[in-house]
């Protein structure tokens, strides 16, 4: 009895206030998904061509999905290596591939029959073109240098190149916490930098990579005891508002500001490991956390699904168009990324698992 109270209790002591064992203890942040759904509804808006889509900045959207991947890669590592002394190196790789990749191919073949075949879109022959460096999971070589379609993969060359690089200097070469916090600080630090002085050409290229390294710096963070206790007051209601207006403000700002707006984005989620105010309950409602588990699918497919309502709705590009537009690409992106979900993504998800799984036992037995 005693042992089952205090498993109820060890949640709401996380979301009440700064308890270390129970963040470390916690096996999912159900807030994480509002914002990875947040961060997803921002992408859609500005590539629903809007009068804002000019305003806004388009690279903020994937900016705090950059953020949110360097803490929770970092997140899941530091568990494997406190639960099994050491973090499986290979059956990570395995199961981040097929997280990533099967619904990835799936998004390239939909749009080349899309564009290619059917037509549904201009600019076919450079879709062509690009398709080498989209085949070999490097597209923002194809978007940077063809300005291709399909070019809004380009996060996800970035990423696949974090998941292969970060796991294994971090928690296969090097094994001290401080020492990881250092090359993320190096790496955060030095592309940063550059998004100030040349935020055009190799600030485009290095900048995300900031942002991947506060996600890092903030799980390091708040992995350690004192830094965690350090770190309680950014979770006060007052320093999150506060905080939540500086992120508002900073996505309109220009792209010299990019690496200071994942600074902010990194600094809100700290805080909001810390909280238990209103911000928290809204992130983690159902709607938001709903969206949040599709979002991946919904990264991939959305922008050409925005394309079906304009063969049907033509009221000459005013707002009453833009809402119509938004209202039925919504109804048909949402389910058909719940399906995804369920007979892609998932089952790919659990056979990463099994195989890996798999692996471990027979490496005991030998």
């Amino acid at each position: 009895m005693t042992t089952t109270s205090a498993t109820a209790v060890a949640p709401r002591r996380l979301r009440g206030g700064p308890d270390h064992a129970a963040y470390l203890g916690s096996a999912r942040l159900p807030f994480l998904d509002g914002i990875r759904a947040l961060a997803a509804l921002r992408v859609f808006v500005v590539h629903l061509g809007t009068p804002l889509t000019g305003v806004l900045a388009t690279q903020r959207g994937v900016t705090v999905f950059f953020v949110l991947s360097g803490y929770l890669v970092t997140r899941m590592c530091s568990r494997e290596e406190r639960r099994q002394g050491s973090v499986d190196y290979r059956s990570f790789v395995i199961r981040r591939a097929l997280r990533i990749l099967p619904l990835y191919y799936l998004a390239l073949a939909a749009s080349v029959v899309g564009i290619v075949v059917l037509h549904l879109a201009d600019r076919g022959s450079v879709l062509l073109r690009a398709l080498p460096w989209y085949l070999v999971m490097l597209p923002e070589h194809a978007w940077r240098n063809l300005d291709a379609p399909f070019g809004l993969t380009w996060s996800l060359g970035v990423e696949a190149k974090f998941y292969v690089v970060w796991p294994l200097v971090a928690f296969v070469l090097l094994r001290q916490p401080r020492h990881r916090a250092m090359v993320a600080a190096a790496v955060v630090a030095v592309c940063g930098a550059t998004t100030v002085l040349d935020p055009s050409h190799l600030g485009v290229w290095l900048g995300p990579y900031a942002s991947l390294g506060l996600g890092c710096l903030a799980s390091l963070a708040l992995d350690d005891p004192t830094c965690f206790r350090a770190l309680w007051l950014v979770g006060y209601e007052t320093c999150l508002k506060a905080l939540a207006v500086v992120v508002v403000v900073l996505a309109f700002g220009p792209p010299r500001l990019l690496s200071l707006y994942a600074a902010a984005v990194t600094l809100l989620l700290i805080g909001l490991v810390h909280s238990s105010g209103w911000g928290i309950r809204a992130l983690s409602s159902r709607p938001l956390v709903g969206l949040g588990l599709i979002s991946y699918p919904f990264f991939l497919f959305h922008a050409m699904l925005l394309n079906v309502p304009h063969h049907f709705v033509d009221l000459g590009g005013g707002w009453d168009e833009i809402l119509v537009v938004a209202v039925l690409s919504l109804a048909i992106t949402i389910p058909l990324c719940l399906a995804l979900h369920r007979w892609v993504e998932e089952p790919c998800i659990r056979l990463g698992r099994r195989i890996t799984a798999r692996a471990r036992l027979r490496t005991v037995a030998l």
